[in-house]
């Protein structure tokens, strides 16, 4: 049943940048994304108690008073404000600008009254009414009779060290399935006010079905669902996407999930939320979802925001709850709403993930060897990953029986199976596509060559009880037996004779082989006359030894090398498929999770680049759309020199031997506001680094320019502090370093003389009273059981006993009131000794404590 539409879904958007979607009205322009945000970010004062009010242009004639809940900025060109209309219930509005980019909206639900920013490839501003279906991603409804994920006061705390799966390693984008709960805030969820999800209330099979079923919808695309925080965190924010499974349904009540259209790429992190329990409404959920976040819209009919299906099939873009099949739509079914190609949608480039590689070839001089192992038996599985793709395979028989089962994956299957065996001369066999998704193929062939093709299909009429192979994509496998069956041999055999002496050949899979390693097959060097090349495969010859050089490429047998003068004098091989292999690559410098301080005088940019069937050509460095430099040997590098505040996207691309091209990318944040510089001699001389607020091990440190042991005086910017760590890892003795040191050779740090010259080894910078805010906002009730650690007496007259069971040796205390003001000295106090508050007035205080790297806060009462 189709729910009425409430409140609190008008902050789903759909956040566009370009016009010719939209049926909106002539735009209103607002000058440069650099003057808007200037002047809505003058209207307020920064660090100020209470929020501000701001005023937002909708017209030459009207405008909206506006209270900010999150407002940040970085540099002049960059700005992201979220908060509601002043006065106005049920309103939000979301404002960002990244250098020339911006995109945001003010909506009004009760009105129905919406508008949205956004600017052109100049940089130029714009707002427009629009009508506020336009920009409303509708809510999911839940299954009927279901309700949240269970009791929210109980939701089991799902460990995420006890799955950590993927469902495409090396994918061009990532999806985390987020089951262990998530702290959100300054989104566009809740008009930017925290969200403190409780864990998915599911068991360990729930999880693991559940990943199944997403990851099965997701199979086609070049994308990675995992369940693992580390996998997802090693994709830049424009290329991930974080979906939060849980029963705090606080982003939209009453809804079985929700999220904000197009947001895979918004490089924000905004994430989406799945509140359906069990694995199969969790999972059509999820899948759901996310493709909201890759720019899809829903699929129903007039009158019905939601299809709920026919027959066995639904989309899953209505509603896939109450079907045994659920694929991607594009609107074949009887009076479609929506006839968007959703497959089109989310492989399209402004996402960077589209389509998976496709593993077998579509035509004969492509297929793909058939292996035969011992006793006969096949055990081969696939993918088909587009529309109408064809994997074919190819064998020799000696006649005999064959006996094969071809099956999609065990539970939530998208792909319906369809099989074809045919002989040498292309007649059909046997073809094979019973009702259900699997197929079958058992009967008798003569001696001869054959080949097998495995391709999607559809069932039934898609305008009334079925569906099209339109979205029939996903897993497979091949399991049974080819009685006399032979693979049909290596992709090329070499021979020391003219005329393809068969005695003498010695079979190579696709591989390089140098000279060491051909005398290891036993082909002794320039020993090589005449080739046999299997269809689908070429081998390159080369006279160096090392597959350097000059080549000549053969994609037929030759049966004596004479003719090109190359009989004997092939001394390295390269056997490989006609089909190109994408070269791969990855940034390996600087970190993703790397914040630099502005002006960068220099960031080496690295990339590692590898070819399988080939060699790299060059490597390639942008910003953007612009070209910095390229490298053609490894290791690739670039040093990009002189580089000011502002937010980047640094692309790579690795070009291979045979033109393709691969890309990779990530951000780059270069701040303004820099935390603590440091300097490579005393007295401020020497080299100078400065960081922004963060955790650096030695490696970061080393990425940002300081090595080991280098430290010797620093400057620290008022309201941050560094905890010092002599070890890498954040490990062995540490200081905490709140003040500026010209020498560190002999220096007070905490009321103890310590020389801490040439000694850091890894640090983390931060606000000095981050944590006492933190803690002044929120209850200890959660903490209570945590018996880890001790504060004790509480409520305290004089001293009071802080320890931290598996802690270090040494804790870092700091004593703030509940304003946020620090009353007492930063103290160094041994693990599990007293602390004197005699000092201190009666009161309610908060303590944080340092322990290692982790920050802990308590409440605490002066009697």
């Amino acid at each position: 049943m189709h729910k009425k539409l409430p409140y609190f879904l008008l902050s789903v958007l759909s956040l566009l940048t370009g016009l010719s979607s939209f049926g909106q009205e002539k735009a209103y322009p607002l000058g440069s994304t650099r003057a808007l945000l200037q002047e809505i970010l003058a209207q307020s004062t920064p660090g100020q108690r209470v929020l501000p009010e701001i005023s937002l242009p909708v017209s030459s004639s009207k405008r909206f008073r506006a209270r900010l809940n999150v407002q940040e900025s970085n540099g002049a060109n960059n700005g992201r404000l979220i908060g509601e209309v002043s006065g106005v219930a049920h309103s939000n509005f979301f404002m960002q600008i990244a250098g020339n980019e911006l995109k945001g909206h003010i909506m009004l639900a009760d009105t129905r009254e919406a508008y949205r920013y956004y600017s052109d490839a100049a940089g130029n501003a714009y707002v427009t009414s629009v009508d506020i279906n336009e920009l409303i991603c509708m809510n999911l409804e839940q299954p009927a009779g279901a309700g949240l994920q269970g009791n929210t006061a109980a939701a089991a705390a799902w460990l995420p060290e006890t799955f950590s799966f993927q469902s495409y390693p090396g994918g061009n984008g990532c999806v985390l399935l987020d089951f262990d709960g998530q702290y959100v805030a300054g989104t566009p969820w809740n008009n930017g006010n925290p969200i403190d999800a409780l864990p998915a209330n599911l068991t360990d099979a729930e999880v693991r079905e559940l990943w199944e079923l997403v990851s099965e919808d997701y199979r086609a695309l070049h994308i990675n669902i995992t369940t693992s925080e580390a996998v997802f965190n090693t994709y830049p924010k424009n290329r991930r996407m974080r979906c939060i499974i849980t029963p705090t349904n606080t982003a939209a009540p009453g809804s079985g999930g929700v999220a904000l259209i197009s947001s895979f790429n918004w490089n924000d992190d905004s994430p989406c939320w799945v509140f359906n329990g069990g694995a199969k409404a969790g999972g059509e959920a999820a899948s759901h979802e996310i493709g909201h976040t890759l720019g899809l819209g829903h699929d129903g009919r007039p009158g019905e925001g939601y299809f709920a299906g026919h027959g066995n099939w639904a989309p899953i873009m209505g509603v896939g709850y109450y079907r045994p099949i659920s694929q991607w739509s594009k609107g074949e079914y009887a009076n479609a709403n929506n006839k968007e190609d959703d497959l089109a949608i989310m492989t399209d480039s402004r996402f960077g993930v589209g389509y998976r590689i496709d593993d077998y070839g579509n035509t004969r001089q492509l297929a793909a060897n058939l292996p035969i192992g011992r006793g006969d038996t096949v055990k081969v599985s696939g993918v088909i990953d587009r529309t109408g793709d064809i994997d074919l395979f190819t064998f020799k028989s000696h006649g005999g029986r064959i006996k094969l089962d071809f099956n999609p994956v065990a539970r939530h299957a998208d792909l319906d199976i369809l099989v074809t065996l045919s002989n040498q001369q292309g007649n059909v066999i046997v073809q094979s596509d019973p009702a259900g998704l699997s197929a079958q193929i058992d009967t008798i062939i003569t001696a001869g060559n054959y080949y097998l093709s495995v391709t999607g299909t559809g069932a039934g009429d898609p305008v009334t009880n079925g569906y099209s192979n339109y979205s029939s994509l996903g897993a497979y496998t091949i399991a049974g037996t080819i009685k006399g069956g032979k693979s049909k041999g290596y992709a090329a055999t070499v021979y020391p004779a003219c005329g393809c002496d068969a005695g003498a050949g010695i079979g190579l899979d696709p591989g390089n082989y140098t000279r060491l390693e051909l005398q290891q097959k036993g082909i002794a060097d320039k020993d090589i006359s005449s080739l046999e090349i299997k269809g689908g495969y070429e081998i390159l010859l080369y006279k160096s030894s090392d597959l350097s050089g000059p080549y000549k490429v053969f994609r037929d047998d030759v049966s004596c090398l004479t003719k090109y003068q190359l009989n004997d004098s092939i001394s390295s091989v390269r056997v490989r498929s006609l089909i190109n292999q994408a070269p791969l690559v990855k940034i390996t410098s600087p970190l993703p999770s790397l914040v630099y301080a502005a002006p960068v005088s220099k960031i080496t940019i690295a990339a590692e680049a590898e070819d399988v069937d080939g060699t790299i050509v060059k490597v390639e460095f942008f910003n953007g759309t612009t070209k910095l430099g390229e490298d053609s040997v490894a290791p690739y590098t670039y040093d990009w020199l002189n580089v000011g505040a502002g937010a980047y996207n640094l692309v790579i691309k690795a070009t291979d031997d045979r033109g393709s091209v691969s890309t990779t990318q990530q951000s780059l944040t270069v701040s303004s506001e820099g935390a603590a510089t440091f300097y490579q001699d005393c007295y401020y001389g020497g080299a100078a680094v400065a960081l922004v607020a963060g955790s650096y091990d030695l490696a970061q440190m080393n990425i940002m320019g300081i090595p080991n042991d280098w430290v010797s005086s620093i400057k620290v910017k008022a309201g941050y502090e560094i905890l010092a760590y002599r070890d890498a890892g954040f490990s062995g003795p540490s200081y905490v370093l709140g003040s500026d040191i010209d020498c560190m050779v002999n220096t007070v740090v905490n009321g103890e003389t310590v020389n801490l010259n040439d000694w850091v080894s890894s640090m983390v910078i931060r606000p000095v009273a981050s944590a006492a805010r933190i803690a002044a906002i929120k209850t200890d009730v959660e903490k209570e059981a945590d018996r880890t650690v001790l504060v004790a007496p509480n409520p305290v007259v004089d001293r009071v006993t802080v320890r931290v069971i598996g802690k270090a040796n040494h804790l870092y205390i700091r004593v703030f009131d509940i304003n946020g003001k620090e009353t007492l000295a930063p103290q160094r106090i041994g693990n599990g000794q007293q602390l004197n508050l005699s000092q201190l007035k009666p009161g309610v205080y908060v303590i944080s404590i340092t322990a290692d790297q982790q920050v802990i806060t308590r409440k605490l009462i002066k009697q």
